[in-house]
């Protein structure tokens, strides 16, 4: 992302797990400090504590559950870039393992008021093929849709909304 942009931009990136985030950390070492942003917490539509379940079927993935055994933090979009003082947001790029319809309910303000680029998967349910493309249409109706899938596997089917000039 940042090399696209000649390094002109934050990145702001989110991942409430643990080990993982310091992965996140430690693979983000050579985009320099100034664009990086790494938040230890969750996105979703509200300021909480939820509860995650780790999903056997792929390495680091986990689901929000209510009988989860791992508490985690989540912020919202909306209050991250008011809390953080954020100016503005070109893009918002999700894969949140089934999270993204409870995500985009807490970027309605983000969305709205800033019309970044969206990156978003679809693979998690199958009615998430239909239902983001409805959430964001809803939300504003003045953007431009594109489905992308990038493996020969099921997962990577992505959703691309740029909003129309």
């Amino acid at each position: 992302m940042t090399r696209a942009t000649g390094f002109a931009c934050t990145v702001h990136c989110f991942e409430p797990q643990s080990d993982l985030f310091g992965r996140m950390c430690d693979n983000a070492r050579h985009i320099p400090a100034a664009s990086f942003v790494p938040v230890n917490k969750g996105l979703y539509s509200e300021s909480t504590t939820l509860h995650f379940r780790e999903d056997g079927y792929a390495n680091g993935s986990a689901r929000v559950a209510e009988d989860g055994e791992v508490a985690i933090e989540v912020i919202s979009v909306d209050d991250y870039a008011r809390e953080s003082g954020v100016e503005r947001v070109d893009m918002i790029s999700l894969d949140v393992e089934g999270s993204e319809l409870e995500v985009l309910r807490g970027a309605r303000e983000s969305i709205e008021r800033f019309a970044p680029k969206l990156q978003l998967s679809l693979y998690h349910q199958l009615s998430h093929l239909w239902e983001v493309y409805e959430t964001v249409k809803a939300m504003c109706g003045d953007y431009r849709f594109h489905v992308g899938h990038h493996t020969q596997h099921f997962n990577e089917t992505m959703l691309y909304a740029i909003r129309a000039e």
